[in-house]
């Protein structure tokens, strides 16, 4: 989260400078996105840690943006995914030891939730069509898990980082398209068990790529 407000008082900052020079250029529009993202996580149960857990996922969604340019060169935008994005849901069952000598099977059911995906970023224009653009993403990860152990886990903010190219064809009408690709590095995070403080599950950065088009009409 810190990442996100120095990004927007970055945003505020330029835009009020901006300013002093011509008129900036207001842009509105949608993007729909296809995202291959990898993964790994392991669970700490008192001193025993379980095997970690790597999986990756294929899919897409849409999402609305806003920007301003500044002198037809910098580019400061904002955008928005309004739909959840939800994991498939993974089931494990593995044996649990309960005394010295015996052991029980429990069967682990696990499924998280990404809500309120939002990404601040500064796009430089190197040519009329073609552009570089970085920036920070932050959403929040909900969990929705069902542990034989019992243990139960909240919810977290995830923080990470965007970066890529693109290129922009835009009409006299001022309505343009838009390609680009974009690689995300997202940190990961521990969360610890609200029914034992012991327990912890530890999620590594979670890595992936991107693949936009986009439409939108400047003003």
């Amino acid at each position: 989260m810190k990442k996100l407000i120095t990004a927007l008082a970055t945003l505020i900052l330029l835009t009020s400078a901006s300013y002093a020079f011509d008129r900036p250029t207001i842009s509105l529009g949608g993007s729909t996105t296809a995202a291959y993202f990898e993964a790994a996580a392991h669970e700490v149960e008192n001193s025993e840690q379980s095997q970690k857990e790597t999986g990756a996922a294929l899919g897409g969604y849409v999402s609305a943006f806003g920007e301003l340019t500044i002198a037809d060169r910098l580019t400061i935008g904002v955008a928005y995914v309004p739909e959840d994005l939800e994991t498939e849901t993974v089931t494990r069952s593995r044996a649990d030891k309960t005394t010295t000598d015996t052991s029980s099977t429990v069967t682990q059911t696990i499924k998280a939730q990404l809500t309120d995906m939002t990404t601040v970023y500064v796009a430089l224009n190197l040519t009329e069509n073609f552009y570089v653009k970085f920036g920070t993403v932050n959403m929040d990860l909900v969990t929705k898990e069902t542990l034989g152990t019992g243990s139960a886990y909240g919810n977290a903010d995830l923080d990470g980082d965007v970066y890529g190219a693109g290129y922009t064809m835009t009409m006299d009408n001022g309505v343009f398209l838009r390609a680009e690709a974009m690689r995300v590095n997202i940190g990961g995070t521990s969360l610890t068990s609200t029914t034992n403080s012991a327990n912890k599950i530890v999620l590594d950065d979670i890595d992936g790529v991107n693949a936009s088009l986009s439409i939108g009409k400047s003003f």
